[in-house]
């Protein structure tokens, strides 16, 4: 009896297979309607057609779609005055008013992002919809969703982030940066210590170049020409094309001609080169985006080893606070922000110097030392 399931089945999948996704269930004969469905291809029958059923991969995705609809189409019921869960320290009727006038703007303005947004996040959600966005999609983008991020700073100065309304516009701000910049979401799994060895600054870790008085830029061109001989730097990158575009011009004495360069696919093979020759590099500069890891797993891994030296950014990610703040809470110590193809921009290289200039003269401004 067995073994005439096992043929059924056997003989259903391999009607399957010949006529794929289009045979009408009334077109199977009838020996072959009674056959279990078929494991090998994960086979079912569903409004009368035989269909490949979903993968778990393709299963979570759509679970995952389904439940950003449900978040892009949710209903905002705003709040009457009384009925408001104000914090315990706003008790006047004038801090109770100035919390509900926060409120409302906060609202108005998430009905104004959402309206930008919803297509697109959907879209983005979606794996064969998904597209990426250029770098000033996203500085503007980031720009909108900052407004919605200032206005809960301040309204939860008086509202408490509980509130239904509130808690779907975290929900909504926090689900945009994820599909908006994904390598973010690829943090590391400890949570960050505080920075003992420095603050942050927006203009310094983006090594911007310094407010520098007339009498001053001659001692500051000494330190960058000086601090980039001998200097030795690794680099992280899983792109061929760019570590052979960044060794050939090292080669030709155009990139860091005083300096060793080595580059790397990833950090691990970084991470092996310490531990057989027992020397750290200078610096180190990674990609943020690398295909199994991050620049911020790479960052971890790097200290947990006693690395004590600048790790420093070297992606298309832009230049803009909340990414700056991610990276340095992560123990990154600066963003030289390039575009995917900068290696075909002429000269590229001198401005990579000076910013690798800018960070050893602002560290030897402050004293930054781990």
């Amino acid at each position: 009896m067995k073994s005439i399931h096992l043929v059924k089945n056997i003989i259903g999948c391999f009607l399957v297979m010949l006529m794929g996704n289009g045979v009408m269930w009334a077109q199977v004969p009838e020996v072959l309607k009674t056959a279990e469905q078929c494991s090998v291809n994960g086979v079912k029958v569903v409004q009368g057609r035989i269909v490949p059923a979903v993968s778990r991969s393709n299963a979570a995705a759509a679970n995952q779609t389904a439940r950003l609809r449900l978040l892009l189409e949710r209903k905002i019921r705003e709040e009457t005055l009384t009925h408001l869960p104000y914090v315990k320290t706003t008790v006047s009727s004038v801090g109770t008013s100035t919390g509900f006038l926060l409120y409302r703007k906060t609202l108005q303005d998430f009905e104004a992002l959402r309206k930008q947004l919803n297509p697109l996040l959907f879209y983005q959600s979606n794996p064969q919809e998904r597209r990426v966005l250029s770098p000033v999609e996203k500085r503007y983008l980031l720009e909108q969703i900052d407004v919605v991020k200032k206005d809960l700073v301040h309204v939860y100065n008086y509202v408490e982030p509980t509130e239904p309304a509130l808690t779907t516009v975290q929900e909504y701000v926090d689900e945009s940066l994820r599909l908006l910049i994904p390598e973010i979401a690829r943090l590391p799994l400890t949570k960050p210590l505080p920075r003992q060895d420095r603050d942050f600054n927006i203009a310094e870790f983006f090594l911007h170049d310094p407010e520098l008085h007339f009498w001053q830029k001659f001692s500051w061109q000494n330190l960058s020409t000086s601090s980039l001989k001998s200097i030795h730097v690794a680099i992280i990158n899983d792109d061929s094309a760019i570590r052979y575009a960044l060794w050939h011009a090292h080669e030709n004495k155009n990139f860091l001609p005083e300096g060793q360069l080595k580059v790397y696919e990833n950090g691990e093979d970084l991470i092996k080169d310490i531990e057989r020759n027992g020397k750290f590099p200078h610096v180190v500069l990674t990609d943020l985006s690398l295909a199994y890891s991050s620049g911020y797993l790479v960052a971890e891994e790097l200290r947990s080893h006693g690395y004590k030296g600048p790790i420093i950014g070297f992606s298309a990610f832009m230049e803009h606070e909340d990414i700056g703040r991610e990276m340095f809470d992560y123990g990154l110590d600066g963003l030289i922000s390039v575009s995917k193809v900068f290696y075909k921009v002429p000269f590229w290289y001198h401005r990579v110097h000076r910013k690798l200039a800018n960070y050893f003269y602002y560290q030897q401004l402050h004293g930054w030392k781990r």
